[in-house]
């Protein structure tokens, strides 16, 4: 059906029609149920889009839970001597991996309950 290929489109489109091939834009036009899911891709660009400069506050005792909870992870993990840069590097970006869920589930929850986050 040409709603499912519309609907498979729309994201790359960010629910724009002028991203559309000229047959799914006409589509786009006179259906209804098309139109609702390009308004749902189109509000989800321009909220991602007025948060790209934001930055979302974490909870400072939640980051130093989870960067102690690491470095017990890196201390149980055996490894060569010689490999400490390593073993720093491993620490670090799990580290950087947790902060980066942590600012995303902040901004997740803030989107799911439409709330505006600080600037």
């Amino acid at each position: 059906m040409l709603c499912e290929k519309v609907q498979a489109l729309l994201p790359q489109s960010q629910g724009s029609p002028e991203g559309l091939p000229a047959k799914e834009a006409a589509h786009l036009g006179s259906c209804l149920q098309c139109q609702v899911h390009a308004s749902q891709y189109a509000s989800i660009a321009s909220s991602l889009a007025s948060m790209r400069h934001q930055v979302a506050p974490i909870d400072e005792a939640h980051l130093a839970s989870v960067l102690e909870e690491y470095e017990t992870l890196a201390d149980v993990i055996p490894l060569n001597p010689r490999r400490r840069r390593l073993r720093k590097a491993i620490s670090t970006g799990r580290a950087v991996t947790a902060v980066t869920a942590a600012a995303a589930t902040v901004v997740a929850v803030k989107l799911l309950t439409k709330q505006r986050l600080a600037s």
